[in-house]
C-alpha cells in the first residue's frame, strides 16, 4: 500500500500542536481535518531513533489515504492475533522466546 501524502495533506485545515507530557521532550503536531486525525508529525533529538520522529499515521483513520498496489486484490485488516504475539514478544525474556522457538522447531 502507498500512503497518498498529496491528498491527505489537501484534506489539511487544522493543525494541533501537543505538548510534552512525561519523558517526552519535544512536541506533536496533529494534522486535522476538522475533528478527524489525518496524521501526526514527531520530532526528537540527535539521540533518536526514525520511530521516534517523523510523519504518523493510524492506518485505521487513514486508510482512504492508501493506494493498493495490489488493486485490491490483497484488503487491510487487523489480525489482532499477530498484533498479540508480536507484543509478547517484545517485551519477552530471552529464556521466554527460545523456550517458544523450541516448541516450533519441531
Amino acid at each position: 500500500m502507498i500512503y497518498d501524502f498529496n491528498l491527505v495533506k489537501s484534506q489539511v485545515n487544522r493543525i494541533e500542536k501537543v505538548f510534552p507530557q512525561g519523558a517526552r521532550k519535544y512536541p506533536i503536531y496533529k494534522f486535522m481535518h476538522n475533528d478527524n486525525y489525518l496524521f501526526e508529525v514527531r520530532y526528537g533529538g540527535k539521540n533518536a531513533n526514525a520511530l521516534q520522529r517523523g510523519v504518523w499515521t493510524n492506518t485505521k483513520n487513514a486508510h482512504p489515504y492508501f493506494i493498493s498496489i495490489s488493486n485490491g486484490e490483497i484488503e487491510y485488516q487487523v489480525r489482532q492475533n499477530l498484533l498479540d504475539i508480536i507484543s509478547y514478544l517484545m517485551i519477552a525474556t530471552n529464556d521466554q522466546i527460545n523456550k517458544i522457538r523450541g516448541e516450533y522447531n519441531d
